[in-house]
């Protein structure tokens, strides 16, 4: 799947070297698979439920360290593309798009959890309306 970036060395693809990195590092988190087939987390920075389905990470990690930073630095957002790759839940993408990224494009392997963020970007993001219609989400192959 090839993916057009505009002026890689932009301001805009900052935000998604930030999704890029915080996926990485919290890649080993713990699965949500000992809550059964899926269960419901709540994120009170994002300020909604997630419903986090079996095999797919648990977005506590991202809550406790990544929404913190941005949210502490969510000027980065407005108006920008983010890509959000091992989204697992969506909570990253998610809370972009609250930020104003114009557009965010989440994206996973596993079916799951491109299930997953599907389900909680149906849902339409805390602290406003769905603008927007969401696109359909595509597992990479």
């Amino acid at each position: 799947m090839e993916l057009p970036l505009e002026r890689a060395g932009s301001r805009n693809v900052l935000p998604s070297i930030l999704c890029l990195l915080a996926n990485a590092l919290f890649a080993q988190a713990g699965q949500a698979g000992e809550w059964g087939q899926r269960h419901e987390f709540h994120s009170i920075i994002l300020g909604r439920s997630l419903m986090v389905h079996e095999g797919v990470f648990s977005p506590i990690e991202a809550e406790k360290q990544v929404l913190p930073y941005m949210r502490d630095h969510s000027r980065l957002f407005k108006g920008k593309t983010v890509l959000d790759v091992g989204t697992g839940s969506g909570i990253i993408a998610l809370y972009a798009a609250q930020l104003g990224a114009k557009k965010v494009v989440a994206t996973d392997i596993s079916e799951a959890a491109v299930a997953c963020a599907r389900l909680n970007a149906k849902t339409g993001v805390a602290g406003g309306s769905n603008r927007r219609r969401p696109q359909p989400l595509r597992t990479a192959r």
